[in-house]
């Protein structure tokens, strides 16, 4: 399976759980549309309209975190939501482990604030492979 699929179906399980009864998955504009827009997972509110939107995406290791971040952010940017939240999976790469430990020592959290400053509407999620969170 892949990771981003089963991310979004991990996600729909804890908001199913919670009481959330109305999800889709997979929804974007038409190609060529404007503006573009691709969510992995969406709760729809009784009138049909999207209250919160996610992005899925799966990292190996932290050297590609913040590409990761804002590719998947762009797919957000102009989707039809209230609330709007990327979720990164880091699992182990070449040169890093993935662990917190390993992100709070490195450059990497440099991409993550330029992140957050080019994205405020967004919300950013990253599980990293020690199984720690890091949501901001």
């Amino acid at each position: 399976m892949l990771p981003a699929v089963r991310m979004a179906l991990s996600e729909a399980a804890a908001l199913v759980a919670a009481g959330v009864t109305h999800l889709k998955f997979e929804h974007e504009n038409a190609p060529g549309s404007v503006p573009a827009f691709d969510i992995d997972l969406g709760v729809v509110a009784p009138d049909g309209s999207f209250t919160l939107a996610y992005q899925f995406k799966s990292c190996q290791g932290l050297e590609n975190l913040a590409r990761n971040a804002n590719s998947a952010a762009k797919q957000l940017v102009d989707a039809p939501a209230k609330d709007k939240w990327v979720v990164l999976e880091v699992v182990a790469g070449r040169k890093t482990a993935g662990t917190k430990a390993e992100y709070d020592a490195s450059p990497y959290t440099r991409g993550i604030a330029d992140f957050k400053a080019n994205y405020p509407g967004i919300r950013l999620r990253i599980e990293f492979a020690d199984n720690q969170t890091l949501t901001l």
